[in-house]
Parts: C-alpha cells; sequence; structure tokens
C-alpha cells in the first residue's frame, strides 16, 4: 500500500522515508520501554518521533505520526498502572511537541516549495537566454551542451551562440562573472547585443566594441 498525502496525491520518496524513519523510532522506543520492565521509564523520549517526520514530511504526515506516539504512550502509561502526573506531563509534552513539528513541518515544506518555484523559473530564464544550437547554422554542423561544474551552479553567466550572417557563421562563447539572476540578465544582454550586431557589422572589432558598450551600460566600473 502506497503511503499517501491526503487529498494531494502520492507522497514523495523522501517524506515517505522520513515517515518510514520516525515509525521506526517509535517501534524502537516502545520495545526498549517494554524491555525495561512495567514501569514506563521512555516515554519522554517519543517526542523526538514527530520531530523526526516534520523534516521530512507534510504536517498531515506529522499529525498522524505524533497521534501514533501519543497512543503508545498513553497505552504504556496507563497499562498495567494508570496515569499518574508524572506520565500524564509526559503525554501532555509528546501532543505539545507534536503540534511544534507539524507547524515545522509547514513551514520547512513551504520554503522548500518557494526555492524550487525560484530554482525552475531561473532554469527557465537561463533556457531562454541559451537556446538550442544547430544542428546546422550555414555549412556547419553544430551543437550545444550546457553542463554546470558543479550541482550548486546551474545558473550562472555562460553563454554561446552560433548565426548564419551575411559574413558567414559566426560564434560567441562567454561567462560573465557571477552566478545566479544577475549573471543570468548580464548574458542576455551580451547575446542580445550580439544577436543584433553579428548581422550588421562586417568588422569583427566593431562587434566586440558594441558589445563592450552594451555591457558598461549595465555593469558598474569595476565590471566594465
Amino acid at each position: 500500500m502506497k503511503l499517501r498525502m491526503l487529498g494531494r496525491g502520492p507522497m514523495s520518496q523522501e517524506a515517505r522515508a522520513g515517515v518510514g524513519a520516525a515509525l521506526m523510532l517509535l517501534v524502537l522506543i516502545v520495545a526498549i520501554d517494554l524491555a525495561d520492565g512495567s514501569e514506563p521509564h521512555f516515554l519522554g523520549l517519543l517526542v523526538a518521533v514527530p520531530f523526526l517526520a516534520a523534516a521530512y514530511a507534510p504536517w498531515r504526515e506529522v499529525v498522524v505520526v505524533g497521534a501514533l506516539a501519543t497512543v503508545a504512550a498513553t497505552v504504556l502509561a496507563t497499562v498495567p498502572h494508570g496515569l499518574n502526573a508524572w506520565t500524564a506531563i509526559n503525554i501532555g509534552g509528546i501532543v505539545v511537541c507534536s503540534g511544534i513539528a507539524a507547524v515545522s513541518g509547514t513551514t520547512r515544506a513551504r520554503q522548500a516549495e518557494r526555492l524550487a518555484e525560484l530554482s525552475r523559473l531561473a532554469s527557465v530564464a537561463q533556457t531562454a537566454v541559451l537556446r538550442p544550437l544547430g544542428p546546422q547554422v550555414g555549412p556547419l554542423a553544430v551543437a550545444g551542451r550546457y553542463i554546470s561544474a558543479s550541482a550548486a551552479a546551474d545558473i550562472g553567466g555562460d553563454l554561446y551562440e552560433a548565426l548564419d550572417t551575411p559574413y558567414g557563421v559566426r560564434m560567441i562563447i562567454g561567462d560573465v562573472r557571477g552566478k545566479g539572476l544577475d549573471a543570468v540578465r548580464l548574458a542576455s544582454i551580451v547575446l542580445g547585443s550580439y544577436r543584433h550586431v553579428a548581422y550588421e557589422r562586417a568588422d569583427l572589432r566593431a562587434i566586440v566594441a558594441d558589445l563592450d558598450r552594451a555591457v558598461a551600460r549595465s555593469v558598474g566600473d569595476e565590471d566594465s
């Protein structure tokens, strides 16, 4: 049976792993408490169960895991001796911590969704800047592939273009300083200018001068 988020479709693999780890911890704590004797000595450890789930799973699953931890604590505390002040405090602590964990899980999930959306939009922006090349540019067979230097550098200022102009096939390959959306913006300025002047200037030095002026209008003195 697949674990599912209530009303929101299948859980992610990460969320399933988090819930599974939390349930394993719950079973382990209960087993240790039962092996220790009839008196419950490890109820307080059950507060870790919902927090472990909150590190990976949505709040609904955190609430379910917290409820299971609360039920387990209640059973351990009431059988066979019944509740007392100490066990009641522990059970109340588990309920409170489950609520805190659910709120923490919600905040984490929203931040992760926001980061994923920003990364997606940045990727779309860079894809729009780095248009696919080829397979044929003038008389040349051309192909391009962008591979970032590291997983953290997916969005950067790399740029390339190949154009079939009246003066022959012209190519540009470059990299602007920095990374992120500012680097993508500057790369788009360079490529936009190049795609225009490459068709208008017969002299490559004139193209370079035009690109230099376009960049100088968009960066500080230290970058121009």
